[in-house]
């Protein structure tokens, strides 16, 4: 027997050929460098590299989060010039700006992996 709603608690029916379609479309995403996730229920994970200089980068997320950005964290990548942290200051639905601290000067970018939350 078929049951066409996600909402069942039915342990004796299937799901329709569209439900399922349903389920496979909540869970799109990209796998690149930078990229995103989403996941059944709405929460989107979305991560990317960056080049941070010390008086702040704006960095764009592959796609906006339709309700907000919940939490966002960079980590150095490399080990010269020298890092030793990354700060984020302004976190968007559609962007996040962050600065880093480093021993090479104020000129000079250091290359970040970034993780962000949302929905």
């Amino acid at each position: 027997q078929l049951n066409d709603t996600l909402t069942s608690v039915s342990t004796t029916q299937a799901l329709t050929a569209a439900q399922g379609k349903e389920i496979a479309d909540a869970f799109t995403g990209t796998k690149s460098t930078s990229g995103y996730q989403k996941l059944y229920g709405g929460l989107i994970i979305q991560w990317g590299t960056a080049a941070i200089v010390p008086a702040g980068t704006v960095v764009v997320f592959p796609i906006p989060f339709p309700n907000a950005a919940l939490s966002v964290t960079g980590t150095p990548q490399n080990a010269a010039p020298s890092a030793t942290s990354v700060t984020v200051a302004t976190l968007l639905a559609a962007q996040f700006s962050c600065w880093a601290s480093n021993t090479a000067g104020a000129g000079v970018s250091i290359n970040v992996r970034w993780i962000a939350v949302g929905y």
